[in-house]
């Protein structure tokens, strides 16, 4: 949810579901712009921190989708398992 709030103007809609051996979290943003990960350092080769976030989801995850929402923004479902 902190990226959302950093990057996609604030939650609009937070789920979590347990859906047999999994947890399935959506989070909806006000962005219509797509999750990118991005390298650690700036163009002169300098930590800038951040840029973790994606990229955990992304490994962690059994399943990750991105879909428009109707209203505008999008929701990112992450399928994690529970065993």
């Amino acid at each position: 949810t902190t990226n959302a709030i950093l990057h996609g103007g604030g939650v609009t809609d937070f789920h979590v579901d347990v859906v047999g051996p999994d947890l399935r979290v959506c989070v909806s943003d006000r962005s219509d712009r797509l999750p990118v990960a991005r390298t650690p350092l700036d163009g002169q080769g300098r930590y800038r921190g951040g840029g973790r976030g994606w990229p955990i989801v992304c490994r962690l995850a059994r399943d990750v989708q991105v879909s428009d929402l109707p209203s505008g923004g999008k929701c990112i479902s992450a399928v994690v398992s529970l065993s």
